[in-house]
């Protein structure tokens, strides 16, 4: 199938009760178990990349063999430039040949979210490029509750944010966090809830790496269509490299790490798939 922006997909995933996975990108490695696990559990998937790593991929490189895979592949992929925070990434991005976009204006104040992220779907959505974006911040309940939040996706601004900036996803802080979780996380679903009945756009849950499966199941019965995955792929790959290393005294070839990486990157991808509900979509 041909490379896609992300519309078709969550779209799709809304309309089926699903969610795509969304997985980032940070070596060959990773890259290549994302498009196998794909291929094999016939599913759809976003590849993304954060420009805080476009050193270390080496995007300019990387990117080219990712939209090669992707248009050889029986599978529909999107590539997803993930949390560009300046009109500059967002350009970036385009010249390097994603097919959608993550502006991320959360830290801006309410108004100033709405008037970049309105800009930056100006000038990428005739250009046939997908829009994602955030309101609200992520953090952690349990290590300030009162405070933190104050700073979880209001359902009314939701709406609006929506309405004014004609984005086509919406990224929710519902008590979701980036990175590994220090305590069980507590999502917010009556908020989501509420969130869903007030906006019509597909919505995405970030941080997804240490929540439940129960959880994703029920984040997606109420409006999730999309969840990012990235410390969970990165965690296992460091992991199958310690052991490999520390295993014996024998030499380790190189090559052979690099297949157990990528082959356990692909194992939690898979597994990933099928509790959102995306195997067997496609093909």
């Amino acid at each position: 199938m041909a490379l896609v922006n992300a519309n078709p997909l969550l779209i799709a995933a809304q309309e089926n009760q699903y969610a795509v996975g969304s997985f980032n990108v940070f070596s060959y490695e990773s890259l290549l178990a994302i498009v196998e696990a794909a291929e094999e559990a016939k599913s759809p998937a976003i590849i993304a990349i954060n420009p805080i790593h476009f050193g270390l991929v080496h995007v300019e490189h990387l990117l080219p063999a990712a939209i090669s895979m992707a248009h050889n592949s029986g599978m529909p992929f999107a590539l997803l430039l993930d949390h560009g925070t300046t009109m500059e990434s967002i350009i970036a991005g385009l010249r390097y040949g994603f097919t959608a976009v993550m502006y991320d204006g959360s830290r801006h104040s309410f108004e100033e979210n709405v008037q970049e992220t309105a800009r930056v779907a100006k000038l990428v959505q005739p250009l046939g490029v997908s829009v994602e974006a955030e309101l609200g911040i992520l953090v952690q309940l349990e290590e300030a509750p009162d405070e933190s939040r104050d700073l979880l996706t209001d359902p009314d601004q939701a709406a609006e944010y929506v309405r004014r900036t004609g984005v086509d996803s919406l990224a929710v802080a519902i008590g979701n966090a980036h990175g590994f979780y220090k305590g069980v996380p507590k999502l917010d679903f009556q908020r989501l809830e509420a969130i869903r009945e007030k906006t019509p756009v597909p919505l995405v849950l970030h941080g997804g790496s240490g929540i439940s499966d129960d959880d994703f199941r029920q984040a997606i019965r109420l409006g999730i269509c999309k969840i990012n995955f990235y410390t969970e792929l990165n965690h296992v790959a460091s992991v199958k490299v310690r052991e490999m290393v520390t295993a014996g005294p024998k030499l380790v070839d190189a090559n052979d790490i690099s297949v157990e990486v990528k082959n356990a990157i692909k194992k939690v991808v898979i597994n990933r798939m099928e509790v959102l509900g995306s195997v067997g979509r496609c093909g």
